[in-house]
């Protein structure tokens, strides 16, 4: 029984749409702020909160998935290409990385917070949407 077998399915695709919109109002907040935010304001933004609440509600973010083996400073130089070549079950582990691997950095610097600025955060959340199935 691998990794994926003890996942719940993903979230059926008006969620996903939702979290995608919500992962958009973060660049949007991130580009407002400017490239020199201060880590206590990347980490107060009501959309930040919105980002977290929701991946963990969808389960994008569980226990039962790993966090290891990801490039990330390879995927955000590069995030349509690397996230365009991963399977879907790959860019959940990576949302999951993402949010799992937050909580470690804090307040020292944000994993999120390149994603978003990269633009790597988004594309994987429009992925999941645009792949996702209503049962």
């Amino acid at each position: 029984m691998g990794e994926n077998d003890k996942l719940p399915p993903l979230p059926g695709s008006k969620a996903l749409n939702c979290y995608a919109e919500t992962i958009s109002q973060l660049e949007k907040a991130s580009r407002s702020a400017g490239h020199t935010m201060e880590m206590d304001a990347w980490f107060s933004l009501p959309e930040y909160d919105a980002a977290l609440y929701e991946a963990y509600a969808l389960q994008l973010v569980h226990g039962d998935l790993s966090a290891d083996g990801f490039d990330m400073a390879g995927i955000h130089s590069r995030p349509a290409e690397r996230l365009g070549q991963m399977p879907l079950a790959e860019v959940r582990r990576y949302v999951h990385a993402l949010w799992r691997c937050e909580r470690h950095t804090y307040p020292h610097g944000s994993l999120v917070l390149d994603a978003v600025q990269s633009g790597a955060l988004g594309i994987a959340a429009r992925r999941l949407a645009a792949c996702s199935t209503d049962a």
